[in-house]
Order: C-alpha cells, then structure tokens, then sequence
C-alpha cells in the first residue's frame, strides 16, 4: 500500500499493460524502443518496491521538462575518463535512467576486471530510484556503494542548525550480495521526509511530525502545505547533525571527485539533475577466510531478526525486506492513487499517445 493512502483509494493496474503504457510514452517522446524500456523498468520497479515518490508519477514532471526542451532523445551520456578502475561519464542532461544502467553496468564490468571500480555519473537527468542501481550490483555478486546529489532546482532540505535550504534530498546506497535471496539493500535520502509523501499528506489535510518540515522563516512545524506556499518552506535533514553530514557527504563525494556541479554552484536548469558515484567491489578479491560475504549476510541478518520483536511490531526487518515485501504482495499489478494515474494519462495524451494505450483499470 502506498504511504498515507488507504487500498480502498487506490487503483489497480496490469503491471505488464503500464511497463507498455510507460515505454510507449517515451517512445512517442523520440527515444528509441531500448532506452524507453529502461526508463520504463526503473520508474515501474519503483512502485513496486513501494516508492512512488521515484515511480511512475514522476512522468508527468518528466513529460513538461521534454516538452521545455530541457530533455531531448538526442542527448546522450559520454565516457570522459576511463583510467583503470576509475571511469567517470558526463551525463550530457541525458535520460537518467539510460545512463545510469550504463555507468553501473561499466562499473560491474571494471570490477570484474580489477577487483574495484570507480565510476562516477555527473550531471545527468533524474537518475530516479538509486537501489535499482544497487540491485543490479548485487545480484551480479558485487557489492555496492553509492552516493547521490541533486542540483539543477533550487535546494529544498535545511542543513542542521540552519533555516535555509543548502541542498536536496542527496541519497545514499549501499547493497551487498545474499545466497539465494534478494540483496541486503540499504537506501535512504538524507532528508526527513520524502517531497511526495509531504504532497500526499497535504492533499487530505493531514499534519506530518512536528519539526519534519519548516515554514519559510525557517520555524519548526506539522504543516505539510509549507512547501507549496510562496515563499516556501523546506525540509529537515534527517537525524539532526548527522543526516546533514551525509548529505554533504553525498555532494563531495558524487561532485567533487569527479568535476560535477554541486548545489553550491546555484545552476538553474528547470529540471531535476544528478550526479551519482558509484564505488562497485569485488568480494572475492578481498576475502581472506573460506566464507563468502553472501554467507556472512545471511548469518548477520538471521541474527538481527532473532531479536525479540517490540509491541505492535509483527516482525523484524532488515533492509531490503520491505521492498520484497511489496513485490510479493503485488504480484503481477500495480497500484497508483487516481489522481497521480489521471495526471499521467494526461501527459500522455499531450504528447500524441493513443488514447487506446491507456491501461484499463481494474480496480
């Protein structure tokens, strides 16, 4: 079920009809049958995880920012940098999704070829849900690192004892390989709270924490209607001191290392762009005893989930879990709040997608 919004209020789709739906969007956009199906497998892979905030409700946004020319087909990701184990690709404001396959993709391969790799994507159109990228890390039995920035948009999330944005939601990643199980995925933005979720809240006049969002002079409050007032408010870093380290941290290390634009450098793009560092691992390069990493992730979450389980509470999770978990309960549907389905159908149509494209609803 996706946060903030009860089952009985959500739609039901055929996963397989939307990944056509989705592809065919982009396809009529201008990118060619290849890219459109990456793209497409990325945004559906999300909501099936259970993060909208990175799914399909992002094509609508997508849609006005090629339709400004601020995203074209004809732009594409180019290798600059291809030095051993360190490559860095210039994103060039292409596709994000295209590009960052491609760079994980080099990066699994680089490690297989020297134990480690560094591969860094700058300056790239929304690269969407990062654990995606960590996914397909781990299930090549690589583990894998991954720190992300966002600049191109004025900065949403306050530095700890601040009342000014400074930067974005900047995520961090790390997945490590299981034996015969889906990967130990740990993903999270460095911020309180997800924009979307905040958006969701705000249209059925709910109230968040108190202190997760600031009003525009920078005040702590429960008032989730803070980010679409003018001026506007922003968004707490996670974890006081220590989120609003990370999210420096995610600047330096997906921007610096490999020339990229920070938020600092203030550039205006109208849409939203990432870099992404991604630092790929080969464990068997550096064991140095007879049990694999995937074993000793095995034991390591048996013993976390041998924990005694707090009321209320019906089970102990590890990371990753709750996105198997979704998976699962979905099978082969999808689900998506009627009012996100109907902005998407809309874009579509503004772009020339038959009308006869669209998914039949099924619940």
């Amino acid at each position: 079920m996706m946060a903030g919004i009860p089952t009985s209020k959500l739609l039901t789709l055929d996963a397989a009809h939307v990944q056509r739906f989705i592809e065919q969007i982009f396809h009529t956009a201008g990118w060619n049958a290849a890219d459109s199906r990456i793209a497409a497998d990325c945004l559906i892979g999300s909501d099936r995880a259970g993060h909208a905030s990175h799914g399909i409700g992002l094509v609508p946004m997508y849609v006005d920012t090629i339709k400004a020319g601020r995203l074209k087909p004809e732009w594409t990701a180019r290798v600059i940098k291809d030095d051993g184990p360190f490559v860095v690709i210039d994103g060039r404001r292409s596709l994000g999704q295209v590009g960052a396959r491609d760079a994980t993709l080099k990066g699994i391969e680089t490690a297989r070829q020297h134990g480690i790799a560094l591969v860094n994507l700058i300056d790239s159109h929304h690269v969407g849900r990062i654990g995606h990228y960590g996914e397909m890390v781990a299930h090549a039995g690589y583990v894998g690192l991954f720190w992300v920035n966002v600049h191109g948009r004025k900065p949403t999330v306050v530095p700890f004892g601040a009342r000014e944005p400074r930067f974005s939601t900047n995520p961090h990643c790390v997945a490590i390989p299981r034996q015969g199980a889906d990967p130990f995925l740990l993903d999270f933005a460095t911020a309180e709270m997800a924009v979307n979720k905040a958006r969701v809240a705000h249209a059925k006049g709910e109230k968040v924490r108190h202190g997760t969002l600031l009003d525009h002079a920078g005040r702590p409050t429960d008032d989730p209607g803070v980010l679409w007032e003018n001026p506007r408010g922003s968004i707490a870093a996670f974890g006081l001191h220590k989120g609003s380290g990370m999210a420096i941290v995610c600047e330096l290390m997906s921007a610096a290392l490999g020339s990229g634009p920070m938020v600092a450098d203030q550039t205006e793009a109208g849409a939203i762009l990432n870099n992404m560092m991604g630092i790929v691992i080969d464990p068997a390069r550096m064991a140095t005893g007879e049990e694999p990493i995937e074993a000793a992730t095995d034991r390591m979450i048996d013993w976390v989930k041998s924990a005694a389980a707090a009321d209320g509470v019906p089970e102990v999770l590890t990371p990753g879990e709750p996105e198997q978990l979704n998976r699962a309960r979905l099978g082969t549907h999808l689900e998506i709040d009627p009012a996100t389905w109907g902005e998407i159908e809309k874009a579509a149509l503004s772009l020339g997608v038959s009308a006869e494209a669209i998914p039949h609803r099924l619940g």
